[in-house]
């Protein structure tokens, strides 16, 4: 949720612009320990009108070390009138 608030948005903004339809691939790296904090960047491989394709990779800030990988679909609602 802290994401979401850092850029300016609700989760309930979030959901009703983009609905996600599918996670491809979800491959986990590393453990992050209690007590650490992980970092996430998303990078768009794809972005259409109607559907996007992101992919997010999930560190540790101790150590730099990458987490894990996850690449998603998601449709984009546009609003209605």
């Amino acid at each position: 949720m802290r994401l979401f608030h850092r850029a300016g948005l609700t989760l309930f903004e979030v959901a009703i612009s983009m609905l996600l339809l599918a996670i491809s691939m979800l491959v986990v790296l590393a453990a992050i320990p209690v007590g650490d904090t992980a970092i996430a960047r998303a990078k768009p491989f794809h972005r259409g009108k109607t559907t996007m394709v992101w992919q997010t990779e999930i560190s540790r800030q101790s150590d730099g070390r990458l987490a894990a990988v996850v690449t998603q679909t998601q449709l984009v609602l546009l609003p209605r009138g």
